[in-house]
């Protein structure tokens, strides 16, 4: 009776690993199946670049080197730079008289004074 005992202890050993790779494969093949159908998105124009990039950096299965770049590459087209912008304040009136000066402005001679011969 004892072995039959081991025998089934044994099968049923071998039924769980058996089940719990079964469990594991499943997670792969949903795994492959969402990868191929975020690619057919790409390939088929239904997602861009900073989708994948997207996708990618959320990903929390991807290694964080992978998520880190992808990141880096995506957040140029996520968020605008930064540009120092700065007013540039202009009299218009100023800029006006100074220009009709500039054009009425004549030329005058100088002629310096010379002392009178005694």
């Amino acid at each position: 009776m004892s072995k039959t005992a081991s025998t089934f202890g044994d099968y049923e050993k071998a039924l769980h690993q058996m089940l719990d790779e079964n469990e594991a494969l499943r997670a792969e093949v949903d795994k492959l199946r969402a990868e191929v159908s975020r690619l057919l998105a790409w390939i088929n124009g239904d997602a861009d670049a900073l989708t994948a990039l997207q996708a990618i950096y959320l990903d929390p299965n991807e290694t964080s080197v992978n998520r880190v770049k992808a990141a880096a590459s995506a957040i140029g087209f996520e968020r605008p730079k930064l540009a120092a912008t700065g007013l540039v304040v202009i009299d218009f009136r100023e800029r006006v008289r100074q220009a009709r000066l500039k054009a009425t402005a004549k030329l005058i001679e100088h002629i310096p004074n010379t002392p009178e011969p005694a």
